[in-house]
């Protein structure tokens, strides 16, 4: 069968979790061209992906001219979307894009109008409808087995947009609906054949009237209520959420259906357990315990996450701050994840004390931890990216904690490698990949592969991913993890 020849446009964020997919496809596609203004970002890319071969294009105008495909499939930022559709098509291609279509109504009209016109495919790639666990489902209610649906309910929500450019409606389009709500609204529509009759619909508005994200134009909640022709009704809620786990804090919010109120809730606890700190400390140097409190979201945002003492103040040293760490886990306030001195069993007694990172017990509060400027970076989703990893980690190391794990991790530049956790079970060493994007697992793959790490047999990935196994390591999503430790218990049930 003759392969399928793409053309990438845009080597970013989107083009990674597109990659993935072409990287497992490999007997049906080939990477004939990749295209980005940074070619640096294109060489990045297609080594994490093992992509050869391929043409490098420094703009798409070139690359659509030049490069000989079957398909272009555009990864670029909302604004660009229906400009090089318009160009691709007329140059004979097909189309792949990423959503949302357009930023306005009529854009995306013409790029269907177009694509009829000149008899070629375009295909918005929402990925919703083609997951294993829905289209299952999809199934299963087709089938009659659950009886007649007559009211759906569906809800999207995190912290903020992937996209940079997310605070500008001209070059976004939208905020939260386009990004989040539509992937629900996909497969609502596919329940039922997109026969809808009646919508109505409200957001929080934009600007200074959105709930948490006042720096960005398009909404950060929006919601929906739909009428489909069989009569059966659904409701819709997108939004980008940061509130966490602490219950006054959730109950706020479930009592006032926004997130009016939480920010200030969390800001005070933080408060609270300073003063608790200034209260209840004995026999440490409370300014050295609360030095220690305040610098942990810093050194979360940090590539390695590393906590280091020596970095909190002027002459700071690690023998000064003895059990003041401790004192903070001890209280219930962080979680401590100790640096392992080899990849190997035992766990415990196998690490040193001094080297570890600090997590805070709750993921809102180590959101709401953060300066005014990070904050504005944060929920304007100017730089998410420099705490995305913090976050999920976060998450992931608290559940851990709660299955009655102890933490720990690994990081060595000789040879370079890195895990976020380990666990165990009876003869194994159980490394635990934390993926807050979809780049390659090149150090869980080097544990796996290398024979110095006997005690390594297999691996578990946790991000945007079905459940799976490819006979290496299994992949989990996120919010499967409290499931961990009954996982590792039962794997043999798992094996095939």
């Amino acid at each position: 069968m003759k392969k399928l020849r793409v053309l990438l446009i845009g080597a970013a964020f989107s083009a990674d979790l597109h990659s993935d997919a072409y990287a497992r496809l490999r007997d049906k596609v080939d990477i004939v061209g990749i295209c980005d203004k940074r070619l640096d970002q294109v060489e990045a890319l297609a080594n994490r992906y093992g992509f050869t071969g391929y043409t490098a294009y420094d703009n798409y105008d070139d690359a659509i001219a030049q490069c000989d495909c079957d398909l272009v499939d555009i990864c670029m930022p909302n604004f660009l979307h229906h400009d090089v559709a318009i160009k691709a098509m007329n140059a004979g291609h097909d189309i792949i894009c990423e959503k949302p279509l357009a930023t306005t109504v009529e854009d995306a009209q013409d790029m269907v109008d177009t694509a009829d016109k000149l008899g070629k495919h375009i295909y918005y790639a929402e990925d919703w409808l083609f997951a294993p666990a829905f289209r299952k489902a999809l199934e299963i209610i087709n089938s009659g087995k659950v009886g007649k649906p007559l009211y759906i309910r569906a809800r999207e929500s995190h912290c903020g947009s992937h996209s940079p450019f997310a605070q500008s409606i001209k070059y976004c389009g939208g905020g939260c609906m386009v990004h989040l709500g539509v992937q629900p609204v996909s497969f609502m529509l596919a329940m039922k054949d997109n026969k809808w009759s009646e919508l109505t619909a409200m957001t929080s508005g934009g600007g200074e009237n959105n709930m948490v994200h006042q720096q960005m134009e398009g909404e950060d909640w929006a919601g929906a209520f739909m009428r489909f022709a069989d009569g059966t009704y659904a409701t819709l809620e997108a939004n980008y959420v940061t509130i966490g786990g602490m219950p006054e804090v959730v109950n706020t919010y479930i009592k006032n259906k926004n997130f009016s109120g939480t920010f200030a809730i969390q800001q005070q606890l933080l408060k609270d357990y300073e003063e608790d700190i200034t209260k209840y400390v004995e026999g440490l140097d409370k300014a050295k315990v609360k030095a220690v409190y305040n610098h942990i979201s810093t050194f979360l945002a940090k590539e390695n996450k590393r906590f280091q003492i020596t970095k909190i103040g002027k002459n700071a040293r690690n023998r000064d701050y003895i059990g003041c760490v401790e004192w903070l886990a001890d209280a219930g306030v962080v979680n401590i994840c100790y640096c392992m001195n080899q990849p190997e069993l035992p766990l415990k007694g196998n690490y040193d004390p001094k080297l570890y990172k600090i997590y805070f017990k709750d993921t809102g509060l180590l959101i709401a931890s953060l300066d005014e400027e990070a904050q504005e970076d944060l929920r304007a989703n100017k730089n998410l990216g420099t705490y995305k990893g913090a976050i999920y980690e976060n998450i992931v190391g608290d559940m851990m904690v709660k299955q009655g794990y102890n933490l720990y991790y690994y990081s060595s530049d000789k040879p370079s490698l890195e895990m976020d956790f380990f666990v165990r079970d009876a003869d194994s060493l159980i490394p635990v990949e934390v993926k807050s994007n979809d780049n390659a697992t090149v150090s869980l793959n080097n544990l796996l592969k290398e024979d110095k790490y006997p005690d390594v047999k297999y691996g578990i990935k946790l991000g945007y991913k079905n459940i799976g196994f490819n006979g290496k390591f299994y992949t989990f999503p996120y919010f499967l993890t409290f499931l961990l430790k009954r996982f590792v218990a039962e794997r043999n049930i798992f094996k095939s």
